[in-house]
C-alpha cells in the first residue's frame, strides 16, 4: 500500500513540474511579444500643418511727395520757371542725400493757361525716396526753395529691409512648423519636409506722426511688422 502511495506522489510531482514548465514558457513568450517594438510601418504617415513667423522693425525710409508750381506770361516762360525751381530742388537734395535714378522721379506734369488770365501755369509732381534719418533736414532745406510744396510724407520699409524681414519671418515660420510636426510625431520623429507652400505675407504699416512741411519737423515712425505663413507637409516613420 505504501508503494502505491509513493507512485501517486511521484506522478503528482511530475505533473506539477510539467505545469510549472508550461507556465514559465508561456510567461516567457508573452514577455517577448509584449516587449517587441511597434513596427515603424504602423506609425508612418504624413503631417500637414500651417505655421507663421513674425518680425518687426523700425522703418528707415521716407517717401516725400512734392509739387513744383510756376507761372509765366507765356507757356515757355512758365516752363522755364518750373525748370529753374526743379533745378534748385535737385541742388538742395543732392547736398543732403545720394541722388540716383531711383531716389527721385517725376509722377506728373502739366502746363495750362490760367482761367480768365493771359498767364500760364506749369506744375510737376515729384516723388523723393530719402533716408528717414535725413528727412527732417530735407524738409527744413526744401521748405526754403521757391515754388515747392510738400503734399504728403509716407514712411515705410526700404526694399532691403522688406527682403530681410521676409527672409527672417519665413525662417521662423519653418522652425515653428518643424517643431509642431516633431511634437505630433512624438517618438517617431525626426520628421522630413516633403512639401511646402509659402502663403503671402501680411505687412502692418507703421503708425506715423509727423509735422509735415515744417522747418522743425519731427518724425516718429513707429514700427512695421511682417508675418509670413507657410503650409508644410512632413513625413515620419517608414513612409519617409
Amino acid at each position: 500500500m505504501a508503494q502505491g502511495n509513493e507512485s501517486i506522489i511521484a506522478s503528482v510531482a511530475i505533473i506539477a513540474i510539467i505545469a510549472m514548465a508550461a507556465v514559465l514558457l508561456f510567461s516567457t513568450l508573452s514577455y517577448r511579444i509584449a516587449s517587441r517594438p511597434v513596427s515603424p510601418a504602423s506609425a508612418g504617415g504624413n503631417i500637414t500643418l500651417t505655421a507663421t513667423g513674425s518680425v518687426s522693425e523700425a522703418p528707415t525710409q521716407a517717401t516725400l511727395y512734392i509739387n513744383i508750381n510756376a507761372t509765366g506770361s507765356t507757356a515757355s516762360s512758365a516752363t522755364a520757371n518750373l525748370s529753374a525751381y526743379a533745378s534748385s530742388l535737385n541742388s538742395t537734395l543732392s547736398k543732403l542725400m545720394i541722388m540716383n535714378g531711383t531716389s527721385i522721379k517725376t509722377t506728373s506734369y502739366s502746363l495750362y493757361r490760367i482761367y480768365n488770365s493771359t498767364s500760364y501755369a506749369a506744375s510737376q509732381g515729384i516723388e523723393v525716396i530719402a533716408p528717414l534719418n535725413a528727412t527732417p533736414g530735407i524738409l527744413t532745406a526744401i521748405s526754403n526753395v521757391k515754388g515747392i510744396r510738400i503734399s504728403d510724407i509716407a514712411i515705410g520699409l526700404s526694399s532691403q529691409q522688406s527682403a530681410s524681414m521676409r527672409s527672417i519671418a519665413l525662417s521662423m515660420a519653418m522652425q515653428n512648423a518643424t517643431s509642431q510636426a516633431q511634437s505630433i510625431a512624438g517618438i517617431y520623429a525626426p520628421v522630413r519636409l516633403t512639401n511646402l507652400v509659402i502663403n503671402s505675407g501680411n505687412g502692418i504699416p507703421p503708425v506715423i506722426y509727423s509735422a509735415q512741411s515744417a522747418s522743425n519737423a519731427e518724425i516718429f515712425p513707429g514700427t512695421s511688422a511682417l508675418t509670413v505663413s507657410v503650409t508644410a507637409t512632413f513625413s515620419y516613420g517608414l513612409s519617409g
